[in-house]
């Protein structure tokens, strides 16, 4: 569903909207809990630095969205 979302998303409102990226970040987690490590990382890297370009390395989102990346980078090189 979040890639369906995510897709009509960009196409109306656009890539960078805010409701757009925090519906990627959902798709990311999505991707993480499935086990789809691989898409998670994609995922969690195109978010976090949309939301840095966006809104800024201080916003909530943005340090959330940084730490869950290096969260799924550790689990790909410990698993």
């Amino acid at each position: 569903m979040y890639e369906v979302v995510t897709t009509a998303q960009e196409r109306v409102i656009g890539a960078d909207h805010p409701d757009t990226l925090i519906t990627l970040h959902g798709l990311a987690a999505a991707y993480e809990a499935a086990g789809r490590a691989d898409d998670a990382l994609a995922g969690y890297e195109r978010v976090a630095a949309r939301f840095e370009a966006v809104m800024g390395p201080e916003q909530t989102l943005t340090k959330t969205a940084k730490a869950d990346l290096e969260r799924v980078r550790r689990s790909l090189h410990h698993p």
